[in-house]
């Protein structure tokens, strides 16, 4: 093994080297590691302070607005959140501001404020703000419906201490004018939202009938009938045939009468059928009386064509 002039041996001088250079790389990295730590911790600061402020002010303006939050007067352009003009607050660069998401329903104000960090994209920031009205109206108006004839009227009621239901929409009214749904929507002054619905089929039919047992008919009678002559007696043939009551007449020569009864010599020919408007139908007569028009098991008649029911 050599040595250098100092004494040391070559290998003592690349272990050494090596050892520094890894010693050296070592700290930078850890420089590094604190640096972006501190900076996570920075930008995790910055955010919650911008939180906190604006779900103070949400808040405040919640309370100071009683019942009338407006939703609309809640903007975000950039990184800034402003209610009527007025800035809220402006959140940190380091963030990126998603499309915010507001509703003042049911006696609640909802507010949603996406909010993402591209270093620490794993990470929620979202804001969420939530407030329920200590006095809200959280009760959809309640409806009523009737039907006269083909026309459908809907009555909207709000309940007992709510903020009433949306001027014109108290009283909606419909036509009949075929069968499927007819559907009534309203809101109170909250926004809460009160339906009911009905829908409406066809009805059923049933035709109604008399019978009775088939009837011998009088078609026509043949034959010959007896008459005498008024002027000397003496006795001629006459025909025979139906009366328009069903009977049989002997319809004698002028100046000559009837000599006994036409029967006696008169042939009756008949068959079986119906008659005062019934017809033949197999060994019966029948006539249709009526129609019997009905709805199924809880729908409600309308007319001889419509039947309803309500399905909200």
């Amino acid at each position: 093994m050599k040595l250098n002039k100092k004494g040391y041996m070559l290998v003592e001088i690349i272990l050494a080297s090596a050892l520094a250079f890894g010693l050296a790389f070592f700290i930078i990295d850890l420089v590094i590691r604190l640096k972006n730590k501190n900076d996570d911790l920075l930008v995790e600061n910055l955010i919650t302070t911008d939180k906190t402020i604006i779900t103070n002010k949400l808040m405040s303006y919640a309370k100071s607005e009683t019942k009338n939050f407006d939703c609309n007067k809640l903007t975000i352009t950039g990184n800034t959140v402003k209610y009527k003009d007025e800035v809220i607050d402006i959140i940190t660069d380091y963030a990126n501001v998603g499309e915010l998401s507001c509703s003042t329903v049911g006696g609640k104000v909802s507010i949603t404020i996406p909010i993402s960090v591209p270093q620490m994209p794993n990470k929620d920031y979202d804001i969420t703000f939530d407030y329920k009205y200590e006095i809200g109206d959280i009760t959809p108006p309640t409806c009523t419906i009737t039907v006269n004839g083909t026309t459908i009227t809907a009555t909207f009621q709000d309940n007992d201490g709510g903020s009433g239901v949306e001027e014109g929409s108290t009283i909606q009214k419909s036509t009949i004018t075929g069968t499927g749904e007819y559907s009534f929507t309203a809101k109170d002054l909250i926004g809460n939202i009160g339906t009911c619905k009905i829908n409406v089929v066809k009805t059923n039919s049933k035709d109604n009938y008399l019978t009775k047992n088939l009837e011998q008919i009088i078609v026509g009678a043949d034959g010959q009938c007896y008459c005498r002559s008024l002027l000397n007696g003496k006795r001629v043939f006459g025909a025979c045939s139906l009366t328009s009551g069903g009977g049989i007449t002997c319809a004698c020569p002028k100046n000559h009468e009837i000599m006994g009864n036409p029967l006696d010599n008169c042939h009756f020919k008949s068959s079986q059928g119906c008659t005062g408007g019934y017809k033949k139908q197999g060994n019966i007569c029948i006539k249709k009386v009526s129609t019997t028009y009905y709805c199924n098991s809880g729908y409600i008649k309308i007319n001889n064509s419509y039947c309803y029911i309500k399905t909200e």
